[in-house]
């Protein structure tokens, strides 16, 4: 009885969990950034991530495009923001697709794929940041160092991306 009452729970949780990322879906495809912060902020909560991971349910359609996809695929800028805020990677390829960027840059959104590419770009210098933190177990002010060298890439990057824009 405990196992059958343990895999109905298992199976109610991945209903519910499923929806709710439908839910984050239609707000994205609606570019509705409210209703997307509002999912995003149960989908986020420790409890379900704990849940999800275990379930192995994935953030991503089934053809494999993650919120940053979707908000590329429709040219939300405000949206990406608020995908980018939320802790969604903008650097998820999808094989035949690409990355967020390829995405716009494929409908002719070229100034928004460039701006995807700055933003992914300093994601990548954020978790580079973060590994050597870690691995060395730097003080505060290290790590204010570290942030503040971060910082210095990020805007290195930036001049060398936004020739391509104009």
């Amino acid at each position: 009885m405990a196992l059958a009452s343990q895999v109905q729970a298992r199976n109610n949780f991945n209903k519910a969990a499923e929806h709710l990322k439908e839910e984050i879906f239609s707000a994205l495809r609606l570019g509705n950034i409210f209703e997307f912060k509002e999912r995003m902020k149960l989908w986020n909560d420790e409890k379900v991530q704990r849940a999800v991971e275990q379930s192995g349910i994935k953030l991503a359609d089934k053809r494999g495009f993650s919120p940053a996809h979707y908000a590329a695929l429709h040219g939300h800028r405000e949206t990406m923001i608020a995908v980018k805020e939320a802790g969604i990677s903008l650097q998820d390829r999808v094989d035949g697709i690409g990355t967020p960027a390829d995405v716009a840059r494929s409908l002719c959104y070229e100034n928004f794929a460039v701006q995807i590419e700055i933003w992914a770009e300093q994601e990548k210098v954020a978790e580079e940041a973060a590994k050597v933190i870690e691995r060395f177990d730097y003080s505060a002010q290290s790590k204010s160092d570290i942030a503040r060298s971060a910082q210095t890439i990020n805007n290195e990057a930036l001049e060398v991306l936004l020739p391509k824009a104009a």
